[in-house]
């Protein structure tokens, strides 16, 4: 059968399988299994026929694995050749992962490989928290007194308000490059603390998941779902921003999710203590951060009011948390006038919306600061969003054992497919080809 038409991947049996078609009580024919999946069966008559007239209704099909204990399934022909020598059957229910792997036979190999992936992946999670535990421990350690200091030197009028913005700023890119850091190595463990459960549940059988290959070979096929999806090679035939991924059938399978608290207690788990910590090192750092630009605009030379100025300030928060927070394209742009906007100020002071003139009644420093807080509320968002992905959506660990399960007994693994033809890039690809270009040109 086609790639196209059929609903899971064939595999080929371990070692020779036959198969007995009956119907009712009457044995029609004896049979080589070629291949199986979980939906259906290619099978090789070996001696007797099947009437055409029992075609059209359901068989029987009964698999001489063990002759105490023979295993017998419902099945329809759906296709035959002219010889009526191979048919194409599809099971009326369709078998489990542990029914496929009997009938196909199991593969010592695989099962060894799955033994030692399964001590590797889990030394891997272990070394991941270890490195989170240490970024925590540093991020912490490092930013309570820097931020301690810093406003104790601007309570007592030591620094300015200017300074002590700048150094809050400071304290913000550190913390964004720590945070998300431990987001993205929380979403590692969870990755491969969902493989090792899906794995187990094939070891505890004594057997390994269908055509394993190997946890590094899976782990590269996971990064690359998207780009097979794009490119149209998806084994389940899937188009590029399908909601039937992989990832998107763990997060609907792992129904346990809906009962589970986005904010959970500060000793559930590791990733909930850091969690907690960083959320309130990020309030922190936000009012703090509008207190002294509040401050540095209402003092002399600034002439803008306090109160428009956490106006300016709380809009830009909400506009970047509520509104626009998942438009990446917007924060990228945001932030990069930002840059250009300091960077200008700095290198041409004259010019005429220089921070230092205040031109057009201040317009231009209003907009500065509207800017600045659509940064802190659109990271704020991002922030919160993968925290609830985590707990509950398609990163949590629950997904991510389904996830596997599916991965398992569904794709089709590196190098097991051929690219016919360049998918279409993207905008951002194309201009950095030719950047590129350019530059080899120019060399």
């Amino acid at each position: 059968m086609s790639l196209e038409k059929r609903t899971s991947i064939r595999f080929k049996p371990v070692k020779d399988r036959f198969a007995t078609v009956k119907h009712n009580e009457d044995h029609l024919a004896r049979c080589k299994i070629e291949d199986i999946s979980l939906s259906g069966s290619c099978i090789e008559i070996l001696s007797g026929e099947i009437n055409e007239n029992l075609k059209s209704k359901t068989l029987q099909i009964l698999f001489n694995i063990n002759r105490q204990h023979p295993v017998q399934y419902e099945a329809d022909i759906i296709r035959e050749n002219d010889e009526k020598k191979w048919y194409a059957i599809k099971y009326k229910q369709q078998l489990s992962s542990h029914e496929l792997i009997q009938i196909r036979g199991v593969d010592d190999f695989s099962y060894d490989i799955a033994k030692l992936d399964k001590s590797s992946v889990l030394a891997e999670a272990l070394q991941i928290k270890t490195c989170s535990s240490n970024y925590f421990i540093w991020t912490i350690g490092l930013m309570v007194p820097l931020i301690s200091g810093i406003w104790a030197l601007f309570i007592q009028n030591t620094i300015s308000p200017s300074s002590c913005s700048g150094a809050m700023l400071g304290m913000f890119l550190l913390f964004c490059m720590s945070s998300f850091s431990n987001l993205e190595k929380s979403r590692a463990i969870y990755k491969r603390e969902g493989f090792v459960a899906a794995l187990d549940s094939y070891l505890v059988h004594g057997v390994a998941p269908p055509n394993y290959k190997g946890w590094e070979n899976l782990k590269y096929a996971y990064a690359e779902c998207a780009s097979k999806r794009e490119a149209g090679i998806c084994p389940r035939n899937l188009q590029k921003d399908s909601g039937d991924a992989c990832k998107f059938i763990g997060e609907r399978k792992a129904q346990i999710n809906e009962y589970k608290r986005i904010v959970p207690s500060i000793l559930d788990s590791f990733i909930s203590l850091t969690s907690t910590f960083y959320s309130i090192i990020f309030v922190i750092i936000t009012v703090l951060s509008a207190i002294s630009i509040t401050k540095m605009l209402s003092s002399p030379g600034y002439t803008i009011d306090a109160d428009l100025t956490l106006g300016l300030l709380g809009s830009g928060f909400l506009f970047g948390f509520l509104v626009f927070s998942r438009n990446t394209n917007m924060l990228i742009f945001v932030i990069f006038s930002t840059i250009a906007i300091f960077a200008i100020d700095v290198a041409k002071p004259h010019i005429f919306l220089s921070l230092y003139t205040y031109k057009v009644d201040s317009i231009f420093i209003k907009i500065l600061c509207v800017l600045i807080a659509y940064i802190f509320g659109s990271i704020g968002n991002i922030m919160v969003s993968q925290l609830i992905r985590l707990r509950t959506k398609e990163y949590s660990f629950e997904s991510h054992f389904y996830m596997w399960l599916n991965v398992f007994e569904m794709c089709v693994f590196m190098p097991d497919y051929q690219i016919q033809q360049i998918p279409g890039k993207n905008k951002l690809n194309k201009f950095f080809d030719f950047l590129t270009n350019e530059v080899i040109a120019k060399v």
